[in-house]
């Protein structure tokens, strides 16, 4: 799961975090929603490049809102020092094209220098995708794994269209 503290920087930066396996201290973990006001005590730490919350425990506080994503241009994403800033924060790339789509799920947009994943790990890729495809916005948790970052987005973060750069 992610947590993101919203208001501190109005680019979003160092906001989000990825939680692993917390104690949920209030009713069970599968009760906790998307926008959910929590309280977290955990140790920091880094576990293969991503920046996450070990141990401690986890509690509900009340409802709340999802944070609007913060627009991010893709090569800044996919920058393994630039993007560094947006891990664990909802961030949205917007008017881009399909850049390549591999065996394991995932797909790149943006620039051919700079291309950013767009991973599989909450959303199956599109069935219907194709390269050169053009996406009006792509919205979701900006993550690390397999020694890149990827927008890790639900069915509902990826709208299509045709504006292409």
């Amino acid at each position: 799961m992610w947590a993101q503290e919203v208001g501190a920087d109005p680019q979003g930066r160092y906001q989000g975090v990825y939680v692993y396996r917390p104690t949920v201290t209030t009713g069970a973990f599968t009760t906790l929603a998307i926008g959910d006001v929590l309280d977290i005590e955990a140790t920091a730490d880094e576990y293969f490049g991503v920046t996450e919350l070990t141990g401690g425990t986890v509690a509900e506080t009340g409802p709340g809102t999802v944070p609007d994503p913060i627009v991010v241009d893709p090569s800044t994403l996919a920058d393994l020092v630039n993007g560094e800033p947006y891990e664990g924060v909802l961030v949205q790339v917007q008017n881009v094209r399909v850049l390549s789509i591999d065996s394991f799920g995932e797909w790149s947009v943006g620039e051919a220098a700079t291309p950013l994943r767009i991973d599989d790990m909450m959303t199956p890729r599109p069935a219907s995708l194709t390269v050169g495809q053009c996406f009006a916005s792509i919205a979701g948790v900006h993550h690390y794994s397999y020694d890149a970052f990827k927008i890790e987005p639900r069915p509902e973060d990826i709208v299509t269209g045709n504006q292409c750069p």
